[in-house]
Order: structure tokens, then sequence, then C-alpha cells
């Protein structure tokens, strides 16, 4: 299902009149399907940040995450990347190289892991 909002509804009953039901405590739990989204195609990063957007957009709140994996191709020795924290819409990667500290340019995939889908 997909909403802003969802109505839930308790109705009560008894076997008898004279008795009227109490209800101490009532509650629903809401699950969203786990939705994974890779890119298509080997990305170039450029010398410098890449930002990278998702398709579509994850639903995130306070307790909700995306978590996104990179899959470097023709790493050397001394290089290495930073992941920005991802958010619903996407995220930034930047490869740099230890020894010299200069941005290089390579390319990569992306795997990215949230629930459900954010709606406008």
């Amino acid at each position: 299902y997909s909403g802003r909002h969802f109505q839930f509804k308790a109705v009560l009953s008894t076997k008898k009149a004279d008795q009227t039901p109490v209800v101490e405590s009532l509650g629903v739990e809401v699950k969203f399907e786990r939705r994974t989204e890779s890119s298509n195609k080997v990305i170039q990063s450029g010398y410098g940040p890449k930002t990278v957007s998702f398709d579509y957009p994850f639903y995130t709140d306070t307790n909700t995450d995306v978590a996104v994996g990179i899959t470097a191709y023709v790493m050397e020795p001394g290089d290495f990347f930073e992941l920005s924290e991802p958010t619903s819409t996407g995220f930034t990667v930047t490869f740099k190289n230890a020894n010299s500290g200069a941005f290089i340019d390579r390319r990569f995939r992306h795997t990215a892991v949230g629930y459900g889908t954010k709606q406008a």
C-alpha cells in the first residue's frame, strides 16, 4: 500500500449486554519492504566529488537509513574513496590517493539498500 497516512479501526463487541469492553492497549506494526537499487552501468568518478542520485528516493526517518556499497575498479596501492552520508535521494563519493592526497579518476558501481519509496 502507498499513502501519506493510514487509518485503523478496532471494532469491539461483547456477548453480554450489561458488559462494556475495555481496551488497555492497542497498537499496529507497519513494516516497509526492503528495496535494493544498483547502478546499471559503470560510473566514471572524474577528478573530484561525484554525486550519484537514486532513480527513486528511499524512505528515510530518524530510525531508517540507506546503506550504500561501492565496488571500485582498477584501484592502485594507496587509492581509497570517501563516501558521504547517504540521503534518501543519493550520495557523493570521492576517490583519492593516500600518497599524494590528490583526487583521482576511478570507475565504480554502487548498490543501495533501503526501505520503501519516498512519496512526493
